[in-house]
Formats: structure tokens, C-alpha cells, sequence
């Protein structure tokens, strides 16, 4: 308990010194893609409003699916080709001369190669999601390197995510903090009882983009697998994505078209995944993971591998950490499907739990 506290009080400085109260701030994003990155932002906005800040949003690409905004976005361009057409001919204009305290370029080194060109801003931090090399592929360390170097600040979102900076760039530690995405658990409890999913049978869900990180593909197998064992179990598949044909395709191909489900994107995932008995991440890489950490406010068990930022937030043994391959997720599966016993243990600890880091200032 005091050792929570205590994160807790270092996670409420960091914040205060990212985000000194009474300052003006200014969000850079890529687009706004239904993303995890992109739900985050739009967590942080709600909260930062609310504590009375003044805060803008400007959006390098207008996209034909973006989540609607908690405030009206300011968009520079409305397609990627007349974006690159405008950097290719060295032409970026920001379409307004405002002095803000800070920007903030959250979603990755485009938008934080951006934020080197604002003028009209005291400070600039830069928001780090994801492992070094899973963000930065094609980027050469040096030219990553001088891009942060003109940031005042860097932020990641997991102890995890920083170490992989530290080791990737060689600057100081100092440089680097972490803000965990701040969740609201009322909220996310009360939309959870939006609708009712009645089902007979066992559930496992698993929530994320259709990407190949998210290691959709070996959970469909390790799903054929124990059905043909006679583990009676349904697996929905929650999110949309790149992969989507592909995944149908294996679906057929794997003959489980009336047991695996592919619920497409919902602006509200949550009485999907309140209806579930385990949830499931068989990512290969994560840098904080946000379904999990809804999962845990739902207090739902999880089955997870054991990989970067999936055991950040499962520790204290919060949920199952397996071996990052397919018998990893089968054996934990297996385990969890088959034991009632087991699942309550892990949704009493849950529920038993005081406030998780990233539940701070509810």
C-alpha cells in the first residue's frame, strides 16, 4: 500500500512539473486515427481541461475515420499527399501566431519534428508510446537524437519505454520522464453497463488494433487449438485495422468462422469486454497497454505475454504473464479457461486492489 502511495506522489510531481498550472498548451498529432495513442490523448485532454487548463489540438492530417475530439482540432492538411507535398517543397504553415507555454507532440517523431519549427512556444515535450525500435523504424539514431534533442522534455509512458531510450540514444536520464495515461475507472464502469451482452458459454476477448504487433494470428491458432481439445470457449477479436482481410481469411482457413468473431471498432468497447471471462493480449510489443489496463478496472482476469510494458502493469501479479509464443498463450489460456476457481482469484485481487497508478487524480 505505501509503496503504491508513493508512485502514486511521484507520478502527481512529474505531472505538476510537465504541466505547471495556469500554462497554455498545445497538442501535436499525426491524425486521429482510433488508436490506442489516440484514446490516450484524448484521456489526457478531458483531464487537463477539467483542472482548468488552456489547451489546443493540431492535427498534421484530416482521416475519413477519426475519433471525434473532446475540443474542435485544428487541422494543417487534408491529405497525406498534399502534406508531403508541402514538406517536400519546404513549406509548413502553422496557421496561427498564438504564444503557448508548451507543446506537447504526442504521437511520435513526425509530430515532434514538427514542434521544432514552432516558434511561438517557451517549452517543448515530446511524448514516447512504444518501444524505441517499434517507433523509430528507418530512422537513423543520430537524426532521432538531434530531433529530442530539441525538446525540453521527453515523456514515456512506461518505466519500460524509457529504458529503451536510455539505451537506444545515450542521453541522460534526466532528460526522460513517466506519465502513465491517466483512466477514469467511473466512467469506464458506467459505460461497461451500456449494454448487455448475454451469452452462454466462455469468452475471451482481446482488444487492439488489427496489426501484426498485436499477435492476432498465433491467438487464432492457439483458439483452434483448444476448441479441438474441447475447450468450449468463443473468442472475440475487437478493433480494426490493416490486417482485418487477413484475419478473415485465417478465420476460414482455420475452420473457426462459428467460434472466432473479428466486432469490428466500437467507440465503446467496454460491454464487450465486461462480458468477457479472460481477456487476452498476445502482443509482441507494447508500451503501455491500454486495453489491459481497462481490463483491469473492469476487474477482469487477463492472460498476457511476458513482454515490455505487459508486465509493467501486471505486476504485483495483477493477471497471467506467459511466454511470448504460442504455447506460452495456449498453456495460460488452457489454465484460465478451465479453472473458475482460478479466474475469481484473479478478479478478487483486482477488485480488492487499492487505486492503480494510472487511476491517480480521479
Amino acid at each position: 500500500m505505501s509503496e503504491i502511495l508513493k508512485d502514486i506522489q511521484e507520478w502527481r510531481n512529474v505531472y505538476n512539473k510537465i504541466f505547471p498550472k495556469g500554462e497554455s498548451l498545445l497538442f501535436l498529432m499525426y491524425n486521429l486515427q482510433p488508436t490506442g495513442i489516440t484514446k490516450s490523448l484524448f484521456s489526457l485532454l478531458r483531464n487537463l481541461i477539467n483542472e482548468g487548463y488552456e489547451v489546443k489540438l493540431l492535427v498534421c492530417v484530416r482521416g475519413e475515420k477519426d475519433l471525434p475530439s473532446p475540443i474542435v482540432p485544428i487541422y494543417l492538411y487534408n491529405s497525406e499527399n498534399e502534406m508531403w507535398k508541402m514538406i517536400g517543397s519546404n513549406t509548413i504553415v502553422i496557421p496561427f501566431e498564438q504564444v503557448y507555454d508548451r507543446v506537447v507532440a504526442y504521437d511520435g517523431i513526425l509530430s515532434t519534428w514538427l514542434a521544432t519549427y514552432l516558434k511561438y512556444v517557451n517549452k517543448k515535450i515530446a511524448w514516447l508510446h512504444a518501444p524505441y525500435k517499434i517507433s523509430h523504424v528507418g530512422f537513423e539514431a543520430g537524426y532521432v537524437r538531434e530531433v529530442y534533442r530539441h525538446m525540453d522534455h521527453l515523456v514515456a509512458v512506461s518505466y519500460d519505454v524509457k529504458q529503451t531510450y536510455l539505451d537506444a540514444l545515450q542521453i541522460e536520464e534526466a532528460h526522460i520522464k513517466v506519465i502513465y495515461t491517466k483512466l477514469d475507472s467511473q466512467i469506464i464502469r458506467e459505460q461497461s453497463r451500456k449494454e448487455l451482452f448475454i451469452k452462454e458459454g466462455l469468452v475471451a476477448v482481446s482488444v487492439g488494433r488489427l496489426v501484426t504487433e498485436k499477435g492476432f494470428e498465433r491467438l487464432m491458432s492457439v483458439h483452434k487449438k483448444l476448441v479441438d481439445e474441447g475447450i468450449q470457449h468463443e473468442l472475440w477479436i475487437v478493433g480494426d485495422g490493416e490486417l482485418k482481410q487477413e484475419l478473415k481469411n485465417r478465420i476460414h482457413d482455420l475452420g473457426i468462422s462459428q467460434t472466432c468473431k473479428l466486432l469490428g471498432y466500437h467507440d465503446n468497447p467496454y460491454p464487450i469486454m465486461n462480458r468477457a471471462d479472460v481477456i487476452v493480449s498476445a502482443s509482441f510489443s507494447e508500451g503501455l497497454p491500454l486495453a489491459m489496463m481497462e481490463a483491469m478496472i473492469l476487474h477482469k482476469p487477463i492472460v498476457a505475454t511476458n513482454i515490455l510494458g505487459n508486465r509493467e502493469v501486471l505486476k504485483a501479479n495483477m493477471g497471467m504473464l506467459v511466454e511470448d509464443n504460442e504455447e506460452g498463450l495456449y498453456e495460460g489460456m488452457k489454465l484460465m479457461l478451465r479453472q473458475e476457481s482460478l479466474r475469481k482469484a484473479y478478479e478478487m485481487k483486482l477488485e480488492s486492489s487499492v487505486p492503480f497508478l494510472f487511476e491517480v487524480g480521479r
